[in-house]
């Protein structure tokens, strides 16, 4: 079993788990909190900031994907290249936008 303590103010909490993964995961998403709960307000700030912009890139990825297909289905017969590419690497950035949002939001 896997086990550990959590500290608070006014108590303390115990935590067990019998898979090592559950247990990786709950320490990780403590140390994240822990950083946060030092972090300065201007860090926070620029957290946030960074967070809202990447969801705004993403937001335009989706809709500029969205066209990207509209426009491949239309000419199925005899598909742009330029657009097929710019399908991929639309993709390409998605992932990548999500993998940051994902890391910056724990």
């Amino acid at each position: 079993n896997w086990e550990f303590k959590v500290l608070t103010i006014s108590e303390e909490h115990v935590f067990s788990t019998a898979e090592e993964e559950i247990f990786r995961k709950w320490l990780i998403n403590l140390d994240k909190r822990l950083t946060e709960s030092v972090m300065s307000e201007e860090d926070r700030n620029e957290k946030q900031a960074m967070i809202q912009s990447l969801e705004e890139k993403l937001q335009n990825c989706y809709k500029d994907l969205s066209e990207t297909k509209q426009r491949l289905k239309q000419s199925y017969d005899n598909p742009c290249e330029k657009d097929s590419k710019h399908l991929e690497e639309l993709m390409v950035a998605i992932q990548n936008l999500q993998n940051s949002l994902q890391l910056l939001n724990g």
